[in-house]
């Protein structure tokens, strides 16, 4: 019986080598990451180029980490945004992104949409963050994709933020904007 299960180890860690993680499952991507705890507003304001804007939602109190988070409500129906030509964000253009934050809210399925929008152009794309936030009182996190369309130039704006369309009380923290890129010379 040990020799069985000293076998069975020795299997395992064998052909646990040949199973691919889902990180390397498309090797002709790769990715930048933007993110912001939203905790060191005077550098977000003064950084060239400045790409958050509507730093007004930050409040210190409430937060998911460190003390500050967008807060939205009557006065400010916008989170912070995050907006910049897509040449900014790299070399070449982005083909989808990842938008994540972390969402507070007293109230049960608040009325409010992870936005994305390219300055002058049509596209404009919401997703409903109540799904992510069925319970009141409680930091949960709202995650979803974009793909951005062929036709994306460097000079492009895009933005990307959180809309409160009820004006309930919604608390924003840890925006996070994950892009993804074909690797050069990759068909």
């Amino acid at each position: 019986m040990k020799i069985i299960t000293l076998l069975l180890i020795i299997m395992g860690i064998f052909f646990s080598g040949c199973i691919t993680p889902l990180s390397d499952k498309n090797k002709n991507t790769q990715s930048i990451i933007i993110f912001s705890d939203f905790e060191n507003s005077d550098s977000l304001q003064t950084s060239e180029p400045v790409v958050w804007k509507n730093l007004s939602s930050l409040q210190e109190g409430h937060a998911y980490s460190g003390k500050i988070a967008s807060k939205l409500d009557q006065q400010n129906e916008f989170s912070a945004v995050f907006e910049a030509k897509t040449g900014y964000i790299a070399e070449t253009n982005p083909k989808r992104f990842t938008f994540q934050a972390m969402v507070f809210s007293p109230d049960p399925f608040p009325t409010a949409f992870m936005v994305a929008s390219i300055s002058g152009t049509d596209f404009y794309r919401s997703y409903p963050i109540s799904e992510f936030l069925p319970v009141a009182g409680k930091w949960e996190k709202v995650r979803t994709s974009f793909t951005l369309p062929d036709s994306l130039k460097p000079a492009d704006q895009l933005k990307v933020y959180i809309w409160n369309r009820k004006k309930n009380e919604v608390l924003v923290d840890d925006f996070s904007l994950e892009f993804f890129f074909e690797k050069a010379g990759k068909n």
